[in-house]
């Protein structure tokens, strides 16, 4: 395909998955930078990369922060906008991949070495620099506070960043009149003082002939607040720096109202360009952005608006959406101008049987603010406005459904608009039609590995393995490392991943085999489906010369369980409207272990077993499922129901593990046996596994306690060596030893070496 299509093939896709903004970027502008942090530094091969913004909700950032610049209020829509920008960036990976290409996603945000490290001095690096990217493919410039301002949304926007071996056509630099007129009202307005302390000389970055200067702060005080959570008010040295941190972090363990958990940097708040940028002291106490254009107005354009918002919420799975004007909301005592000062009227939007790893209405919500926007509105989200207090009051029936508020200066009547505008037919349809269905469903949101077993098989499964694995299971144990208490507005969950010292305990946790009945009574059905992993970031993860493995941890342990999760919400919610029902899981068996990267997930043998039950593939002699299609780079997940479907064969070609065992020789800590084999057999196929020691891995992979095995590689300082024996005691005093910073519950990089060291995951499958 020629550069101009799939240029204009890629940004297209972009835009249509919720990108505001697109750019490309050519490997040359980041001659002048270092090799480590460029793209050539991530993937050697690169020739193009692909940068896309989503964009901050003005009344968001606008009314962040207020009154207490320590609580970010509806600035949370951050994570809205990394949410989606992941969702974005992985699935454009997937589409470069099928046309062809190597392409790797950079997350939102990702694991940073705040240290300084080969070309970077000052430290705080990730993968890449996404503002620099997103200078490098013309979508703006570097303001004073080192932030990407774009002349669609100033500093209100976050960029994600893919890289890729495609030779796409660059867009040029930014070159329009300048957007950072140095107001200064980023420094001004910072709490921590970061741009008048601790302040040495000034910083340039360079691309192509363009010169962007920028003070260097100290990062350490800019991330009091956004990065570790601590109060940016309290009394704080004249010099702040890793140990400072740390001093504070443990203190805060006794006096938990040195705590807030993160807050938003004003610089994004008060940074607007000159030519948006007023006042309205009523409203905020920063800048306000002027709207693209003029409100929508009048009964004829608000209903156009209204079709709109409606089409954007059903095609993106919403199942119910409602309209409540501010007048109806105020004669039953509920004030969204107490939320949005401009506030005409809201948007409920209801979501049936919400996956819980993932918020597909974080994603849905935030479209249509966005859309409002557009429009020249005001929409605000993550308001804090209850949707129970609306659907109590005004008598509406809920059945579990998780609903998302947006609050808007849009002048809508009350009405409820019903949610049959897309349609099922009624009547009863085959089975061979309902499995169709749903694979084509599937498809759609990024799933390329599709099969059916029976319940029947899954419970055989669970009965042999109940029998080969009593023994481990009964000397099996986890650790708990979030336990620490601090009061109801900070929890241990939202906010566990702050370096506090380790306060680790044995957990009641069991494992035990499990079978389709668990999760579901009369379950009959089990679909596996699967996503593949980003090849390129399986194979570059840890090496070049950058040596990055955050692009690896947060695509194979978060994002890629985000879109399994939305693909299973759309299945779950069509096999619903037939009067079936569901239930879903990412690891059937339980005896998956666990890895710690945003939430507790199945390690990549979870649903194998599933996997191989649906006649996806073979089984690697490491115990993870091996497809002809990926090799190793699959995530499993399995909805469960009680519709009959037909079921797939099980996999009966030729041998995908060719018993090599560079997975055992590979492995950091041998949990790999290659002498001990297991075996399950599944409608007379034998499949063949080694014995893997689950201590052993979980020492690496749960815990991070190796540094070969990824934290080493974002500059943590942990590599704890195996004990004699693994034992509750071993684990808890090897956790008190973590490097606080880098090493954090939550925000451990884990690469798999048995992954990374297949041969049937090259790229020559």
């Amino acid at each position: 395909m020629e550069a101009f299509f799939l240029t204009q093939k890629i940004k297209s896709k972009a835009m249509s998955l919720g990108a505001d903004l697109a750019g490309i970027a050519s490997m040359n502008r980041w001659d002048k930078a270092p090799l480590e942090h460029s793209p050539l530094g991530v993937m050697p091969t690169a020739k193009s990369a692909i940068v896309c913004a989503v964009h901050l909700p003005d009344a968001c950032i606008e009314l962040g922060s207020e009154p207490d610049v320590r609580i970010p209020g509806p600035a949370k829509v951050i994570s809205n906008v990394a949410y989606t920008l992941n969702f974005i960036a992985y699935r454009l990976a997937l589409v470069l991949q099928e046309c062809g290409f190597n392409a790797i996603p950079l997350a939102q945000s990702v694991y940073w070495n705040y240290r300084p490290d080969r070309g970077a001095k000052r430290g705080w690096m990730g993968d890449i620099c996404h503002y620099y990217a997103a200078v490098a493919a013309g979508l703006g410039e570097i303001g004073w506070h080192n932030l990407c301002i774009t002349p669609e949304f100033g500093t209100r926007q976050r960029f994600v960043t893919i890289i890729t071996d495609a030779q796409l056509t660059a867009d040029p630099l930014y070159s329009g009149e300048p957007l950072c007129d140095k107001c200064l009202l980023c420094a001004k307005n910072c709490p921590t003082r970061s741009f008048d302390k601790e302040v040495s000389g000034m910083l340039q970055i360079e691309i192509e002939d363009k010169k962007y200067s920028f003070p260097n702060r100290n990062l350490w005080r800019c991330g009091i607040g956004e990065n570790f959570g601590l109060d940016v008010l309290m009394p704080w040295p004249e010099k702040i720096d890793e140990k400072i941190i740390l001093e504070r972090t443990e203190e805060a363990t006794r006096n938990p109202g040195m705590l807030y958990g993160w807050k938003m940097g004003n610089c994004i708040k008060a940074c607007v360009p000159k030519k948006k940028r007023f006042w309205d002291k009523k409203y905020c106490t920063l800048p306000r952005s002027r709207k693209p254009m003029t409100p929508a107005a009048g009964a004829e354009q608000l209903e156009i608006v209204k079709n709109e918002l409606l089409n954007l919420a059903y095609t993106n799975d919403a199942d119910r959406v409602l309209f409540f004007s501010k007048t109806d909301l105020e004669k039953s005592g509920i004030l969204p101008a107490y939320f949005l000062p401009d506030a005409q009227s809201l948007i409920l939007a209801g979501f049936n049987n919400m996956p819980d790893f993932n918020d597909i209405g974080s994603r849905v919500e935030l479209l249509i603010a966005n859309k409002i926007e557009k429009y020249g509105h005001s929409a605000l989200i993550v308001s804090g406005l209850k949707p129970q207090k609306i659907i109590k009051t005004f008598n509406l029936t809920d059945s579990g459904m998780v609903w998302k508020v947006i609050i808007t200066s849009l002048p809508f009547p009350t009405s409820a608009v019903p949610s049959a505008i897309f349609t099922i037919p009624s009547r009863q349809l085959s089975s061979a039609a309902v499995k169709t269905a749903l694979q084509a469903i599937a498809f759609e949101g990024g799933v390329r590995l599709f099969g059916v077993s029976s319940s029947e098989r899954i419970a055989n499964i669970a009965s042999q393995l109940e029998k080969i694995l009593t023994a481990d299971n009964e000397k099996y144990f986890e650790v708990d490392r979030h336990t620490w208490k601090f009061n109801a507005d900070i929890s241990v969950e939202q906010y566990g991943y702050k370096p506090y010292p380790a306060n680790p305990v044995l957990s009641k946790n069991k494992r035990i085999v499990k079978n389709a009945e668990n999760y579901l009574a009369n379950a009959r059905s089990i679909i596996a489906i699967g996503i593949p992993f980003p090849r390129a970031s399986v194979e570059w993860a840890g090496k070049g010369e950058g040596k990055k493995v955050g692009h690896f941890s947060i695509s194979l342990h978060v994002t890629v369980f985000q879109l399994l999760s939305e693909a299973l919400y759309k299945m779950s919610n069509y096999l619903n409207q037939f009067g079936y029902k569901t239930a879903y899981t990412f690891d059937l068996n339980g005896l998956a272990g666990q890895v710690i990267a945003g939430k507790y997930q199945p390690d990549l043998s979870g649903n194998s077993f599933t996997a191989l039950a649906a006649g996806l593939g073979d089984l690697g002699w490491s115990g993870n499922l091996l497809t002809k299609e990926y090799g190793g780079n699959q995530r499993i997940a399995a909805l469960i129901t009680d519709a009959v479907l037909d079921e797939d064969a099980v996999y009966h070609g030729p041998p995908l593990c060719k018993k090599c065992f560079k997975c055992a020789d590979q492995c950091p800590v041998k949990a790999i046996s290659k002498e001990i084999t297991y075996k399950i057999e599944i409608d007379n196929k034998i499949f063949n596994w080694g014995k893997r020691d689950q201590l052993r891995c979980d020492w690496a992979q749960k815990y991070g306690l190796v540094g070969e095995a990824g934290p080493e590689m974002i500059g943590s300082q942990t590599d704890l060596p195996l004990p004699s024996e693994i034992t509750p005691e071993t684990v808890c005093t090897a956790l008190c030893k973590l490097d606080r910073i880098q090493s954090r519950p939550y925000y451990t990089s884990i690469v798999e070496h048995c992954l990374i060291n297949c041969p049937v995951s090259d790229n020559n499958i």
